[in-house]
């Protein structure tokens, strides 16, 4: 039965780009990248490793500290000369640094967007599949760091590329780094909240692969189901034992916006649904899952599209919006169970 000839929305002012424009993606790598990150000189961009994002990062899991990882993303091409450079974290008052890694030889994908994974050994056995980290850490993050501190990725002289702090007030300590992420060098101020070890969330960037630092207080957020990490080949794990159905939308609106989800039936569909306002529709009778209750109401629902539920039930995928749809809403139906995902504001 094909769900967007039985779904029908209800009339209403929606915007029709939204309904029209997302499109499956292969993979988050191949997001379309023509950015301001194209605009960075060759000289920069060229055999280099400095425009670089800390995409996400973890403190444990389910409370478990010894399960953390770290993720990178290249902002352009030809970043992958990473060999020499090095995570490091620092305590609240940005002191007493511990080097996460340093790596130890270059990665092989030579792509923008391209994620490196390092992690733990506790961490590969927290997810869902059981993650293949591209590198594992020498280092844990002490857990009295956790609560306030700072995650850097620095070249080989110690100078920062790209800094996430997080704690709020209270963490003491600098925030600046150069101005090859960042146009003013100050990634500050920090995240408002501690680096996420108590549950199966994780600290994310809400920006695109090709976007600069802001400030870590906008920049991050902590992600609204189980955190979906990535390795340099492309393969998606999701945090805890992949039985949450949930997803996390970032991106920017209007533009484009990127859409991860985990915990789907394997090998099955998924349906994309839009509406203006939160609530409680029903869907009637005819339809598939006829009965379930969203968590959406009915002013401009519509379906957006159907898709597959992507490898191990992970998935992920990126369109273009129009204004008519930014601080509108976002759910996701799994087609053969008819569970729900959470709901989530274009952003």
């Amino acid at each position: 039965m094909n769900t967007s000839d039985t779904l029908r929305p209800s009339r209403g002012a929606a915007p029709r780009a939204l309904a029209t424009s997302i499109r499956t993606a292969v993979a988050a790598a191949a997001i379309s990248l023509a950015t301001a990150a194209q605009a960075e000189s060759a000289a920069e961009s060229t055999l280099s490793f400095h425009l670089m994002q800390i995409e996400a990062a973890i403190g444990g899991v389910n409370g478990d500290t010894t399960a953390q990882a770290v993720e990178l993303r290249t902002r352009s091409g030809f970043q992958n000369f990473i060999q020499g450079t090095k995570i490091v974290a620092y305590d609240a008052a940005g002191l007493n640094p511990v080097t996460l890694i340093t790596f130890p030889s270059n990665i092989s994908n030579s792509g923008a967007g391209v994620r490196i994974l390092v992690a733990s050994a506790s961490f590969v056995a927290n997810t869902s599949p059981n993650a293949q980290p591209d590198f594992m850490m020498t280092n844990l993050i002490p857990p009295s760091y956790l609560a306030a501190g700072r995650i850097t990725f620095e070249d080989s002289f110690g100078a920062v590329l790209w800094s996430l702090a997080y704690g709020g007030s209270n963490y003491t300590g600098p925030t600046n780094g150069t101005l090859d992420n960042d146009l003013d060098g100050e990634f500050g101020p920090p995240f408002a909240g501690p680096l996420p070890s108590t549950s199966t969330s994780s600290l994310h960037f809400q920006g695109l692969a090709s976007d600069r630092s802001t400030n870590n207080f906008d920049d991050y957020r902590v992600t609204p189901a189980p955190a979906v990490f990535f390795n340099v080949s492309g393969s998606r794990f999701a945090v805890g034992d992949g039985s949450v159905f949930g997803f996390e939308v970032v991106g920017h609106c209007p533009g484009t916006i990127n859409l991860t989800w985990s915990g789907a039936t394997v090998g099955r569909q998924i349906a994309i649904i839009f509406a203006a306002n939160r609530g409680s529709v029903v869907i009637p009778p005819g339809n598939p899952c006829d009965g379930t209750q969203l968590g959406l109401g009915a002013q401009s629902i519509q379906l957006v599209q159907t898709i597959g539920s992507g490898t191990n039930g992970i998935n992920s995928i990126n369109g273009n919006t129009s204004s008519g749809a930014c601080g509108r809403f976002l759910q996701l139906l799994d087609l053969d169970t008819c569970r729900t995902s959470n709901v989530e504001m274009i952003p």
